[in-house]
């Protein structure tokens, strides 16, 4: 009976993220080492990984399974830098916007201002940078931040 109370809460504490257990890491590395060797299929995967990862386990991941390390850029920096496949010139940026946080929840509700647009265009620093907007105001985000973009490029 204790053991089945200590199973349940475990899992409560691991609900809704992935959190680095062992049984996930070696689930994520059966699943990247079989998507990325599809036959004509190459893909660049991209890890974002949500829940209490330590920086060098995200690097050492993404280095051994040729990952993008997926980021809010506004909250981490990448730590690790990818090889582009098209160029073979390092330097791709994946940055997944959702919100800030109010307390401990992702505000999605957000909407992004031109001042955070124009602090988001400098952090895209990289050969090749994607931003994607995953908030409830998503498609205002990204036309404002493409107008962002054209107006800073002039």
């Amino acid at each position: 009976m204790a053991f089945e109370r200590e199973n349940t809460r475990e899992k409560k504490k691991n609900y809704g993220f992935f959190q680095p257990t062992e049984e996930n890491k070696k689930n994520m590395i059966k699943f990247f080492n079989q998507v990325t060797k599809l036959p004509g299929h190459p893909i660049t995967p991209v890890l974002e990984p949500r829940g209490k990862w330590a920086k060098e386990e995200i690097k050492k991941f993404c280095k051994e399974l040729d990952l993008i390390y997926c980021v809010d850029p506004f909250k981490n920096r990448p730590i690790y830098d990818k090889i582009n496949p098209v160029n073979n010139i390092y330097g791709i940026n994946y940055f997944r916007l959702h919100g800030p946080y109010s307390g401990s929840r992702i505000n999605y509700n957000y909407q992004y201002t031109n001042e955070k647009l124009k602090k988001l265009f400098y952090l895209c620093d990289k050969k090749v940078n994607y931003c994607l907007f995953n908030n409830l105001k998503m498609y205002e985000d990204a036309l404002s931040f493409q107008k962002v973009v054209t107006d800073v490029r002039r």
